[in-house]
């Protein structure tokens, strides 16, 4: 069974998406797993000379846009419909795991039922989406241990995805949020908020300006 871990994030380094597929593919047999990165509008122009592999599996990893799926990879979406048409193979699945800023991770649902009525253009069917909330802090804590102190509900959330895509198993969307207390969360944005604008030039009541 061939995987593609596929990073729909637009940050090349550094983004909350590289550290949950990381840790996912730590639950997967590693010697089936292909990594892809699409950051670009044009990552998935030529699909067939991307995949090394034929993949049964898909799996999406990708931060929330204005509650959907950002813009670039919408358009790498489109460009895989034809490939994956052609596939030999129709019981593969199709997986994604969507990061949000919110701390709540229900926020990603409208995010996730876009990728499953995607799923209808492709041969591949819908495996199970998960989302995550607290986006902002996960590329923070990625050096804690995997089920450990903030990270608990993540790790085990993505050992219960593994343990589908290893099965092809199909199973409801879940959510969670890191193991810390929303208000903390709350705190610990506003602070970054605030010193981003300062490391601008700008003074914290500019966030509150109208123009």
């Amino acid at each position: 069974m061939n995987v593609a871990l596929i990073n729909g994030s637009p940050k090349s380094t550094s983004s909350a998406s590289a550290s949950l597929l990381k840790e996912l593919k730590n639950y997967l047999n590693k010697e089936f797993v292909q990594e892809y990165a699409f950051h670009t509008n044009h990552a998935a122009e030529n699909a067939s000379s991307i995949f090394s592999h034929t993949p049964e599996i898909l799996v999406f990893a990708f931060p929330l846009y204005v509650d959907g799926v950002p813009g670039h990879l919408l358009r790498c979406m489109k460009s895989l419909e034809e490939y994956l048409q052609a596939l030999p193979n129709e019981n593969g699945n199709i997986y994604t795991i969507v990061n949000c800023g919110f701390f709540e991770g229900e926020q990603t649902g409208h995010a996730l039922d876009i990728m499953k009525n995607w799923c209808k253009r492709t041969p591949l069917h819908w495996g199970q989406g998960i989302g995550i909330g607290g986006g902002g802090m996960l590329e923070s804590i990625q050096n804690v241990p995997a089920g450990k102190g903030p990270r608990k509900n993540i790790s085990q959330i993505l050992l219960s995805l593994s343990h589908h895509i290893l099965k092809k198993e199909t199973a409801p969307n879940q959510f969670t949020s890191p193991n810390i207390p929303r208000f903390l969360y709350r705190l610990a944005a506003q602070k970054n908020w605030r010193s981003e604008i300062q490391n601008n030039g700008l003074q914290t009541k500019d966030l509150f300006r109208q123009l």
